[in-house]
């Protein structure tokens, strides 16, 4: 095959690839603003990284078997993409009460490393999952614990290498991108550990109490005695942190905000005068213990939050 027809192909190839990851991008960012379940599944997704732009736009004016040259030895390096952890976060924060309920134990007390190593050993005695006759098969319930444990772990070193990528300079040109990486974690870190549709319920309602619904009270009430409340408070004033620090620097040396920033801001905020409210009302939660910042600072961030929102 001539040089060029070879080229032709691949620039096709690429492009339907291109394309692909930008519906997959789309998908992502609607699930995570909107709290959806991504269209995509694990099972339906097999693709690549998309190419680099310098070869896409061959901006080192190759000629046709150079780029050729190029593309082969880019497409012997490219991985296949991981699947997004978005719908396990989905799936857990829909029903926040599912693993509680369901294994009676509040997750911020379960011994992940213990529950590892007990997975791992039934294992190897082919007890951790069990088959049915449709073909499907069994989990038992310790595999909630090993589910939410691998998604929390998964979510830990995400971060984490985000913050070794900043250390080591590789985001000097691309303030962006950590910026919005760091704050997808936190948001996914508060779907985990926080109502968020219940609290926002209350809080747009507060104006006539009549309009609340019992249920929704009842677990939010519930929520706010739970060891889940001072960590999502925790996740909250992070994401308050990191947007009041941004806004600091020299607007030439900012990140540029996306709805993304608002959309956490948004849910923080919430998530702050939930626990504020519960402690002017005087009630006793672990958030009074666990969570040192006061009443009176988050109020006045709330007061503010108007004024420093990014958006």
């Amino acid at each position: 095959m001539l040089p060029e027809a070879e080229l032709d192909q691949w620039q096709q190839a690429e492009t339907r690839r291109r394309i692909a990851f930008w519906i997959l991008r789309s998908d992502v960012y609607t699930s995570v603003l909107l709290s959806t379940r991504p269209i995509l599944t694990a099972d339906e997704f097999k693709m690549t990284f998309p190419r680099s732009d310098e070869l896409w736009l061959n901006e080192q004016n190759l000629d046709a078997e150079g780029r050729l040259w190029a593309q082969r030895t880019e497409d012997s390096r490219t991985l296949q993409m991981p699947f997004s952890d978005l719908e396990a976060v989905w799936k857990y924060s829909q029903d926040p009460a599912l693993f509680p309920r369901l294994t009676g134990q509040c997750l911020q007390g379960v011994d992940f490393a213990n529950i590892e190593q007990e997975n791992d050993h039934a294992k190897m005695n082919g007890t951790a999952i069990s088959p049915l006759t449709n073909g499907q098969r069994y989990r038992k319930m310790d595999a909630l614990h090993s589910d939410r444990s691998r998604l929390l772990q998964a979510l830990e070193a995400w971060t984490n290498a985000v913050h070794a990528s900043i250390a080591r300079g590789d985001f000097v040109h691309h303030q962006d991108t950590p910026m919005s990486s760091t704050l997808l974690y936190h948001l996914s870190r508060l779907r985990l550990c926080a109502p968020l549709e219940d609290l926002h319920h209350i809080s747009y309602r507060v104006a006539d109490p009549r309009r609340f619904q019992t249920q929704v009270l009842r677990k939010v009430e519930a929520w706010r005695k739970s060891p889940y409340a001072p960590e999502a408070a925790r996740q909250a004033w992070d994401v308050k942190t990191l947007i009041e620090e941004e806004l600091k620097k020299p607007q030439e040396n900012q990140a540029r905000f996306n709805f993304l920033a608002f959309c956490c801001l948004h849910h923080s905020a919430v998530v702050l005068w939930t626990v504020a409210a519960a402690e002017r009302s005087g009630s006793k939660s672990p958030s009074s213990g666990t969570f040192s910042t006061s009443r009176s600072e988050i109020e006045t961030f709330l007061q503010e939050c108007p004024r420093c929102s990014p958006c």
